[in-house]
């Protein structure tokens, strides 16, 4: 009986202890909420549409952009083809072209498109692509000079 007095009272002082709340009013402060009007709320939404179609069309491109590659390593299409495939779609790429014009030299968006097209074909050859082979890659490459400059 002696022990349960004290391990009642501790018992007590630990419910006490796991319950307690501090007196203060707020003891965490809080974020403010922001008061968006419907204006603002609508124009988060347009701009999330606006960012879900330059994602789409970016996938979209960069599958015809595989595509595309397939189509040149097994001989289905010329560069030419290829370029003027994908030119289309590249315009409505967000940054495709405009990351293209930085760095290339070319003149026109078509042999942009084109060198760039070798160099991913380039890149698959050094990877071991199955498709791949150094021959096609040559021939790929003697056709950029087909395409008209501007």
């Amino acid at each position: 009986m002696r022990a349960g007095i004290p391990l009642a009272l501790l018992f007590v002082a630990g419910l006490v202890a796991l319950f307690w709340q501090p007196l203060a009013s707020d003891p965490l402060p809080r974020p403010r909420i922001p008061d968006y009007s419907l204006e603002e709320i609508k124009e988060v939404y347009r701009k999330q549409e606006r960012l879900e179609a330059e994602v789409q069309h970016a996938l979209f491109f960069h599958a015809e952009l595989e595509r595309a590659k397939t189509a040149l390593w097994t001989g289905k299409w010329t560069l030419a083809q290829a370029a003027e495939t994908l030119l289309p779609l590249a315009l409505n790429h967000p940054r495709y072209l405009s990351s293209l014009r930085q760095l290339s030299l070319e003149r026109s968006d078509l042999r942009r498109i084109a060198r760039n097209l070798l160099d991913h074909l380039s890149v698959d050859l050094e990877n071991g692509r199955p498709q791949a082979s150094s021959e096609i890659l040559i021939e790929l490459e003697c056709q950029l000079d087909t395409l008209p400059p501007a």
